[in-house]
C-alpha cells in the first residue's frame, strides 16, 4: 500500500489479484474528503445529453394547430403522398409519434439501467425493448374517429404528454432501447420520428390553404 499526496487530501489506492487475475482498485479516503458527494454511475436526471429546442418545437406544434384550424372538414380526406393516407392519417401520426416518445421516456425513468463505467461483462444488460405497434394504432384509429375540432384537442394534448415527458427526463434520450419491428436504437430517433411527421404534415396542411390565406408560424387561423 502506497500514500498518494494530493494538495489538500491524501489517498491510498490498494491493487489486489482477483482470482481472475484482474487488478480491482480500491478508494480510501481520508477525513478532509469525507464530505464529498460520492460518485454517481449513469447520467444526472435533469441533465440533458444535449439542448433541447423547445421554442422551436413549440411553433411547429402552434403553426400546425393553426392550419388545422385553417382548413375546411373535408380536406382533411385529402390523399397525402404517403400511398393509402390521408391528410387525417399524417396529423394521426404526429399524435401517435407524441404518445410513443412519452411512453418510452416514462417508462424507462420508472427503471432507469445503471451504468458502469466502464460497464464489467457481466453487469451488461440487454437495451429496455418496447412493442409500440398497438399503442401507435390507438392513437390513429382516434384521430381517424374525431372530427376537425377533436384532431385539434388530441394534438394538444399528445404534444402536451411529449413535452413533459422531454421536460422531466430528456437526459435520457441516448440510452439504448429497442423498438420491435424498426431501427430505432435510442428515445433520440423516436423525437426524430417525431419533427419528421411534424414538417410533413405541415407542408401536407400549408397546400391546402384556401387561395390568398397564409399562415406564418405560431399564427392564429383566420376568422371562419
Amino acid at each position: 500500500m502506497r500514500p498518494l499526496r494530493g494538495p489538500s487530501k491524501r489517498v491510498c489506492i490498494e491493487l489486489a489479484r482477483a482470482p481472475a487475475a484482474r487488478a480491482s482498485v480500491q478508494r480510501v479516503t481520508t477525513p478532509d474528503d469525507e464530505r464529498a458527494e460520492p460518485p454517481m454511475r449513469g447520467p444526472r436526471p435533469g441533465d440533458p445529453t444535449t439542448p433541447l429546442d423547445e421554442a422551436g418545437r413549440e411553433r411547429r406544434r402552434a403553426a400546425l394547430l393553426a392550419l388545422l384550424g385553417a382548413i375546411t372538414e373535408t380536406r382533411l380526406h385529402r390523399p397525402a403522398e404517403t400511398e393509402g393516407w390521408t391528410l387525417r392519417h399524417l396529423i394521426g401520426a404526429v399524435a401517435a409519434a407524441d404518445r410513443a416518445l412519452a411512453h418510452v421516456l416514462d417508462a424507462v425513468a420508472a427503471d432507469p439501467p445503471e451504468l458502469a463505467e466502464p460497464p464489467e461483462p457481466t453487469e451488461l444488460t440487454a437495451a429496455p425493448r418496447f412493442a409500440l405497434r398497438r399503442l401507435r394504432g390507438e392513437v390513429m384509429y382516434r384521430a381517424h374517429m374525431r372530427n376537425r375540432e377533436g384532431l385539434a384537442e388530441l394534438l394538444a394534448e399528445t404534444g402536451a404528454e411529449a413535452e413533459r415527458a422531454l421536460s422531466a427526463h430528456g437526459w435520457l434520450l441516448d440510452l439504448p432501447i429497442e423498438v420491435e419491428g424498426s431501427g430505432v436504437t435510442s428515445a433520440r430517433d423516436l423525437l426524430a420520428e417525431r419533427g419528421e411527421r411534424e414538417r410533413a404534415a405541415l407542408q401536407a396542411l400549408r397546400a391546402e390553404l384556401p387561395p390568398g390565406v397564409e399562415l406564418t408560424p405560431g399564427a392564429e387561423a383566420p376568422p371562419r
